[in-house]
């Protein structure tokens, strides 16, 4: 099973493949003034094709609703995701 959670304290969104105990995925934030910036999505090989990546991806979109945040994207497949949704219009910084 794959847990997906938020690391307040190190800005990231992590998956967790709970039976083999391992970080499998993540997703890297850095603050700047009132916005935070995807930096980094990864998924490691052999679990790509999941739907991991978008789903941490989805996790930081969370926290910063709670936060009352907004997102800007340099990681590419993040800036994809914002493009072709409209799910994430609420977070996206203009």
């Amino acid at each position: 099973m794959i847990d997906i959670k938020f690391e307040k304290e190190k800005d990231r969104s992590v998956a967790f493949d709970t039976e083999k105990e391992k970080i499998v995925g993540v997703c890297e934030l850095i603050p700047k003034e009132d916005i935070f910036v995807i930096e980094h999505t990864e998924v490691s090989p052999e679990y790509k094709g999941m739907g991991i990546a978008k789903k941490l991806v989805d996790k930081v979109a969370e926290e910063m609703r709670i936060r009352d945040k907004k997102l800007k994207a340099s990681c590419s497949y993040a800036q994809k995701l914002f493009d072709k949704s409209d799910e994430y219009n609420d977070v996206v910084a203009e």
